[in-house]
């Protein structure tokens, strides 16, 4: 397995020819540093690089063999090197026969092509790559000949500071919480990322500002339910009951049904309950993510919120918000039975010591 900084040690040295297999989350950074491949090898005059850069998609189900053989065979024209970039949408759509066929045709590439950076890529949503222990058979079989790069999201600090920066493009800084607001709200995606710093940014400018505030997340950040389900139920876990009102209030001031918010809430604690048995199992988050049929990045964020609290906790918050869902059927009293439960189970963290 190759990592990411051994990847741009070889781009920038211009040791670059071979076969590579890029998978995981992140597809920003992933298809960036297939561009870097693509432009060093290829060169950036498009005279050349129109003959000398070949880019294949394959979608769901998709697959032409004879295709990528005649890529890859092809000599560069007027080069020492070409690169051959190939991108599958949905590689595990492909039947397990194609899967192998596929594998057999880059394995018969090795040590034949040294004038050839030939990418495969994997999107994160196209491709279950197994567990560090028990990797999927296509990984595993890649591995042995293939250097394999995994593109997983970004720790939040290198988020932040990546955020920061586009602001200063703007001539902004950024008020304390800004980037963990945004992170809560839009998620760990380059590419949604990438677009949400954009809008807060000129929203800012345009009103005069120095510096992003929260009030500019709030106003320009679209949110989903899920991801403020998540953020409210850490909140009630957390003991932090301003945190939760205050998301609470965003949802009302959306006038989302509340029947519908407490139900986000009620699975979302489920799924903590869940991954929090799992770890109590010595089972990790890439088990959950399977099992769970979760995005691996949204796996690893409940687990560790799970792991702040204790399976009876989170079994004792799973039957509070269920009371609180049998009140708002019996009673109604619109958003009453989620301030009950926010401000109850609140104050139940803090008589804990915390989460615990």
């Amino acid at each position: 397995m190759m990592e990411e900084r051994e990847l741009a040690s070889r781009i920038k040295s211009g040791n670059i020819a071979g076969m590579y297999f890029f998978w995981g989350s992140e597809d920003f950074t992933k298809n960036r540093r297939a561009a870097e491949l693509r432009r060093a090898a290829a060169g950036d005059d498009p005279s050349f690089s129109a003959f000398n850069a070949v880019d294949l998609f394959f979608g769901e189900g998709e697959l032409d063999l004879g295709a990528i053989r005649d890529a890859v065979s092809s000599p560069p024209l007027m080069s020492p090197c070409k690169a051959v970039t190939v991108s599958f949408s949905a590689l595990d759509s492909l039947k397990e026969k194609e899967r192998t066929a596929l594998l057999d045709l880059l394995r018969s590439f090795e040590g034949a092509i040294p004038d050839t950076v030939l990418v495969v890529k994997a999107t994160s949503d196209g491709f279950d790559p197994g567990t560090k222990k028990k990797p999927s058979v296509f990984l595993r079989e890649a591995m042995k000949f293939m250097n394999c790069v995994e593109f997983p999201y970004e720790s939040e600090g290198r988020l932040a500071r990546w955020m920061e920066r586009h602001f200063a493009d703007y001539g902004l800084t950024a008020d304390p919480g800004v980037t963990s607001r945004i992170l809560a709200a839009a998620g760990h995606s380059m590419y949604r990322l990438e677009g949400e710093v954009s809008k807060i940014g000129a929203y800012a400018a345009a009103r005069g500002a120095s510096s992003v505030t929260l009030a500019d997340v709030d106003a320009c950040v679209a949110h989903t339910e899920e991801e403020d389900a998540f953020a409210l139920a850490n909140a009630v876990l957390a003991g932090n009951t301003a945190e939760a009102l205050r998301i609470l209030s965003l949802k009302k001031g959306r006038r989302e049904e509340p029947a519908y918010v407490l139900a986000q809430i009620t699975k979302t604690i489920a799924d903590l309950a869940a991954a929090s048995l799992f770890l109590a199992e010595g089972r990790d988050r890439y088990d959950y993510a399977r099992t769970m049929k979760m995005n691996e990045y949204r796996a690893g964020l409940y687990s560790r919120a799970a792991s702040q609290a204790s399976p009876g906790r989170l079994a004792a918050l799973v039957e509070a918000a269920a009371a609180a869902e049998r009140a708002m059927k019996t009673g109604g009293a619109g958003y009453l039975p989620i301030e009950r439960l926010i401000c109850s189970q609140s104050a139940a963290a803090q008589g804990r010591g915390g989460a615990r």
